[in-house]
Order: structure tokens, then C-alpha cells, then sequence
């Protein structure tokens, strides 16, 4: 992904993909400017490499929808927050079914993002 210039949608959900194509895809997402849509839900991503893609994300000028629901381990929402602060392209969050991120933090993602022009969505 790092040299695409065509691609624009990637679906790799429900693959079991595990941490190093999620590390992969984020290094390369730091880089990549022409893809468009990513799904990596149900794509067995760790707390690590969630991590790994919220800062990608932050980083990224051309994402514009992105699911990561269905992926089990625990993980920070504010990590997504944290991107969406620096990530002015993305207009939709998907984080459903993601029985790893208590409503709290789901609360807090939304009412954080509330003013904006994102889609997020949680169940």
C-alpha cells in the first residue's frame, strides 16, 4: 500500500489477520494517499495493533471510512479520538459489535465527535 497509486478499498474483515498484516497496514497507511475505504473488522486485531492503526489513522490524508468492529481484545476509545483530532478526511467510524470498549468510552468517543461532520457508529 505504501507505493499504491490506484487502490481504493481494501476489505480484509473476517480474515483473522492478526497483528502483522494490522502492522503492516499501518505502517503503510502513514504513507499511502490514494486508498479510500478500509475494513479490518473481525480481522483478530490486538490491542497493539488497534493501537498502531488509531495513530496511523491520525496520520493519514486520504481514509475516508474506516470498521474495526468485531475485533476482541480491549482497547482504548480515546485512541480513536485521539485520531479523529488529527485526521480531518475521515467521515465515518464504525465500531459495531465491539463488545471490547465499555459504553462509557463509547459515550465519550461520540459526545467528543458530536460537532462534527463524523459518522460514528457503535452498535
Amino acid at each position: 500500500l505504501r507505493g499504491n497509486e490506484h487502490l481504493a478499498t481494501l476489505c480484509i474483515g473476517g480474515n483473522d489477520a492478526g497483528s502483522p498484516t494490522c502492522d503492516a497496514l499501518a505502517d503503510s497507511l502513514r504513507f499511502n494517499s490514494t486508498l479510500h475505504n478500509l475494513d479490518v473488522s473481525r480481522a483478530g486485531v490486538t490491542p497493539q495493533g488497534m493501537e498502531r492503526l488509531a495513530v496511523a489513522v491520525g496520520s493519514n490524508s486520504s481514509l475516508r471510512q474506516l470498521n474495526v468492529g468485531g475485533n476482541p481484545p480491549q482497547y482504548d476509545a480515546r485512541l480513536w479520538l485521539r485520531a479523529l483530532r488529527t485526521n480531518f478526511c475521515l467521515s465515518q467510524l464504525n465500531l459495531p459489535y465491539c463488545a471490547m470498549m465499555p459504553t462509557a468510552s463509547h459515550d465519550f468517543l461520540a459526545a467528543q465527535i458530536a460537532s462534527s461532520d463524523i459518522v460514528l457508529r457503535v452498535e
